[in-house]
């Protein structure tokens, strides 16, 4: 009886414990509201009954910001726009210090 549950009962736990993650992603876990440390890339092992999890992408990421127009010094008009871009470098403590 017990070998019949074990053929049954592992693939599906290993469905709902077992997480793939990408090359640019890591998984932060937090173990009964207390962090316990990032993860990732590749198979990573959660107890969805235990932890809750947090996937952030580092993955380089830019964002563009709109063009504005400004009198200068000497009364000419100018116009300037920024292209930001940025990469997440700690992840445990951007998951810790940055609201969402």
């Amino acid at each position: 009886f017990s070998y019949i549950f074990f053929v049954i009962g592992f693939p599906v736990l290993y469905w709902f414990c077992v997480l793939k993650l990408g090359e640019s992603d890591r998984l932060v876990v937090f173990r009964l509201g207390k962090m316990s440390g990032v993860k990732g890339p590749g198979r990573v092992v959660v107890f969805p009954w235990l932890d809750q999890y947090k996937r952030v992408d580092v993955q380089a990421s830019a964002f563009s910001v709109p063009p504005q127009q400004f009198i200068s010094k000497d009364g000419g008009i100018a116009e300037m726009g920024a292209e930001i871009q940025y990469g997440i470098v700690d992840v445990e403590t951007m998951v810790r210090e940055v609201a969402d």
